[in-house]
């Protein structure tokens, strides 16, 4: 069984990036951080210098929301008006503290290029 959390992060209003964020039930230390999100950012633990927490396997790819398996990140992208065939950027990281994982899927959206400088 997986614990999942997904959340949508707004500039000026606007969603620019979903993330997915999942672990096994059975992972203790990443199932508290994400039932604590809410309160403490889960980046905030994650990168925590004393958290013994390390990223490993990151990747970044091209694809287009047809290709988003979760259902609930694919039906909001839907929802904010992208297209099957729009394109986003995946961020995909495997978190690892001792032999706990957890996996942060982040779908940056078309709508995050105003904010890049030129």
């Amino acid at each position: 069984n997986e614990y999942y959390r997904i959340s949508s992060l707004k500039l000026d209003n606007q969603p620019v990036i979903v993330a997915v964020v999942s672990t096994s039930v059975a992972n203790p230390t990443f199932v508290d951080i994400l039932r604590h999100a809410n309160t403490t950012p889960i980046g905030k633990k994650l990168f925590a210098k004393d958290a013994g927490i390390s990223r490993q396997n990151m990747k970044v790819d091209v694809l287009t929301v047809k290709d988003v398996k979760n259902t609930i990140a694919h039906g909001y992208l839907n929802k904010i008006g992208y297209s099957d065939d729009a394109h986003l950027v995946m961020r995909n990281s495997t978190f690892v503290h001792d032999k706990e994982t957890l996996t942060v899927i982040e779908y940056i959206l078309p709508s995050m290029t105003k904010y890049f400088s030129k």
